[in-house]
């Protein structure tokens, strides 16, 4: 089937793609229209990124000079803003669940919501033309060379299957080109259909074990090379749009500090609207 792409709310240079994509599949009705201006929904996902950076183990840490994994992450939440684990995404949305709830009504929002499924390799529902419309995917794409990640917003809207992307056209087309989907269909920088989505969505699910087979080495994110970079465009204009604790975390990042992906799984993580 066809799939579309609606006006997501975007994430800018912020390392939040799973939170925008959580609010892209809260914050757009069937038709696809936004309910709250982009400067409130920015609001909101700056206080969502403050929850997952709560964690008062990794804030009394004096500095982050070794590996990470998903056990280290897991019950914290995120190192900066980054979910890179289905495990690690649901633990936060349904931990902080009351909180989120609670902010939503801050703006008029009366809206619930359950994480109802955490699917597993080969799930055929996303070719189903009977999504319903109360529901929407969170899914993972290998849309980075650099041992990075992005999280796009999957769900239907009015009868159009619909991908909201809070990052820029980049992250698809990388993801397509890394999941080999373009020899065999016709190049665009979006997801296209059903099939390209299943396949790109599987090149991230066995990213891990296949660059295993293939080099026989783990794959790592280096956050200390990822850091000078942000440093500079982040803190220079624009400092309130950054929670306090999002500076601190960036300051106490040396070399060394990396991300192990060989405990991170990547599951398609389906939340329903009550």
């Amino acid at each position: 089937m066809n799939i579309q792409h609606g006006k997501a709310y975007k994430q800018g240079r912020r390392p939040i793609c799973g939170i925008y994509a959580f609010l892209n599949g809260i914050l757009h009705d069937d038709d696809q229209k936004e309910k709250l201006q982009k400067r409130c929904v920015d609001k909101i996902a700056s206080q969502i990124w403050d929850m997952a950076l709560s964690s008062i183990s990794l804030n009394n840490i004096n500095k982050y000079d070794h590996v990470f994994d998903k056990d280290d992450i897991l019950k914290n939440y995120s190192l900066v803003g980054e979910f890179y684990d289905s495990d690690t995404l649901v633990n936060f949305f349904i931990q902080k669940r009351p909180s989120i709830i609670k902010l939503l009504q801050q703006y008029s929002l009366d809206i619930n919501y359950e994480i109802t499924d955490n699917f597993k390799h080969k799930n055929l529902e996303l070719y189903n033309d009977q999504i319903k419309e109360n529901c929407f995917y969170l899914i993972p794409i290998n849309s980075s060379n650099k041992n990075n990640m992005h999280w796009i917003c999957y769900k239907r809207c009015d009868k159009n299957l619909v991908i909201f992307n809070s990052g820029d056209e980049v992250t698809e087309r990388r993801a397509k080109k890394n999941a080999a989907v373009c020899k065999n269909t016709v190049f665009s920088k979006h997801i296209l259909n059903t099939y390209e989505l299943l396949e790109v969505w599987k090149n991230m699910y066995n990213r891990e074990t296949d660059y295993r087979n293939e080099k026989n080495l783990e794959l790592y994110f280096d956050f200390y090379k990822w850091k000078p970079k942000f440093l500079v465009k982040c803190f220079k204009k624009h400092t309130t749009k950054y929670p306090s604790n999002y500076r601190d975390r960036i300051n106490k990042i040396n070399k060394g500090c990396e991300y192990s992906f060989e405990k991170s799984g990547f599951n398609i993580v389906k939340v329903t609207i009550n």
